[in-house]
């Protein structure tokens, strides 16, 4: 599958044709304020496909509570399962802020035992958990959604996922962690199930702005696409996404990667140990490790289970120290690279590999230090000819090499078709880019 193909996740897709058919049935709406005075106190009297509807403001309110594990926990918010919680007018005008006021493990949104499968929280910003918390805690529960939320300016201290913590079965749909902090995980920290993200945005987070570990016995599972990763850092490896031991395999397609550094190995991306491995369609730009010894500019692959990094786009992406190579990928487990352009590393090999890599139809370019591997029959070293990579255009040229009829046989090559030349198209945003992922148009 290559970029601009039309694509759903297995767990999106189910939830729309749920949607369509024979979703579940409307309940009462409640108002806050104008009804309730609190978003815990309208949640209290509502029952599964009721909705809390919360007007614009900000909501601060604190309670401490016993919640369904049987453990006290302090929050603004208690999630009741099968309850939609939505704002009026959407985040930038709906804030649930806890203000830094503290109590027994505080956070701002707190749920557990969330099974029915249609808990959603739609349109806040989440904010506000005193140091050393989180701003959502979802224990033990079943294909709760979030969409349209912003978590920002948080700091877990030595805990994991500042901006949410979750365990179970997960749907993200174009959220926001900006400025969140945490030991590892600091925008979000996922385990115990299937994780879904759509478009979302990680910005300035670190450690590992999102952080997805596997816990076995549990078979984690992961599709990632259209989500957009920036200035995101670690003092160790992974600085935008971090993903270990998810044994039923993830995807990440159609993302955009730029500006994250890792001190030690991955500045955008690491993903080790078992599970099947996808990377597809995505954008890696400007994305390096700063440390000695440090490798993987961009991705750095190990572990165990099929690895295809396929029609991706690498650019500027670098190594502060070159003693091993990999200022773009470094890739230690049997991988399919093909369709990919990796294009002005520098500081080291492009590649540092020690495997034989099942390779072909790539574009290698302007590399300081060469490719790092041996180029297959039908790679090729050339100008990849980028519209104006300069302004963040990465579509190409109707001349390219990475577009028929010019790529001999291999078809698009890299993330974007052509863009520019004989074709006329005004400047992309990334917006519209990720659109081109969501659906193969415009959005």
């Amino acid at each position: 599958m290559h970029a601009g193909s039309a694509t759903v996740g297995p767990v999106l897709a189910g939830i729309c044709c749920l949607a369509t058919t024979s979703g579940p049935a409307a309940g009462a709406t409640r108002h806050v304020p104008s009804e309730y005075s609190t978003i815990n106190a309208a949640l209290d009297v509502s029952a599964a496909s009721d909705t809390v509807l919360v007007a614009p403001g900000v909501y601060s309110d604190v309670e401490t509570r016993v919640d369904g594990t049987g453990f006290p926990f302090t929050a603004c918010v208690f999630l009741k399962d099968g309850v939609v919680l939505r704002s009026e007018a959407g985040p930038g005008v709906t804030t649930i802020d806890m203000m830094g006021q503290s109590g027994i493990q505080p956070m701002v949104i707190r749920g557990s035992l969330l099974t029915s499968g249609t808990t959603r929280v739609e349109g806040f910003t989440i904010t506000g958990a005193p140091a050393s918390s989180r701003g959502t805690a979802i224990s033990f529960s079943a294909l709760v959604t979030f969409q349209d939320c912003v978590f920002r300016d948080m700091d877990a201290g030595e805990s994991t996922g500042a901006g949410a913590a979750l365990n179970g079965d997960f749907t993200i749909i174009d959220c926001e962690f900006v400025n969140c902090v945490a030991n590892a995980g600091g925008g979000l920290y996922h385990s115990g199930g299937h994780l879904e993200m759509i478009g979302t945005v990680f910005r300035n987070c670190r450690d590992k702005a999102a952080f997805l570990v596997g816990d076995p016995p549990d078979v984690e599972s992961a599709w990632i696409e259209g989500c957009t990763f920036i200035d995101n850092y670690s003092d160790n490896n992974s600085g935008a996404i971090h993903i270990n031991t998810y044994d039923g395999g993830a995807t990440v397609i159609g993302c955009h990667f730029e500006g994250n550094t890792a001190e030690d190995k991955a500045g955008a991306l690491g993903w080790g140990n078992a599970g099947e491995k996808t990377i597809e369609g995505c954008t890696f730009v400007n994305n390096g490790v700063v440390a000695p010894f440090s490798e993987g500019g961009a991705i750095s692959i190990n572990g165990t289970g099929a690895c295809t990094i396929r029609g991706n786009t690498f650019y500027a992406n670098y190594q502060v120290d070159a003693t091993f190579g990999g200022s773009t990928l470094e890739i230690l487990t049997p991988t399919t690279f093909e369709n990919n352009i990796v294009s002005w590393s520098s500081g080291g090999n492009a590649i540092r590999s020690t495997v034989v890599l099942s390779a072909g139809c790539n574009v290698y370019w302007a590399n300081s230090h060469g490719a790092g591997v041996p180029l297959a029959e039908t790679d090729r070293e050339v100008d990849p000819e980028f519209c104006d990579a300069a302004n963040g255009d990465f579509t190409v040229r109707v001349s390219s090499p990475c577009v028929e009829p010019n790529s001999k046989g291999c078809g698009q090559i890299g993330a974007f078709a052509a863009g520019c030349g004989a074709v006329t198209i005004d400047a992309l945003s990334w917006g519209r880019i990720k659109g081109f992922y969501r659906g193969g148009r415009e959005r």
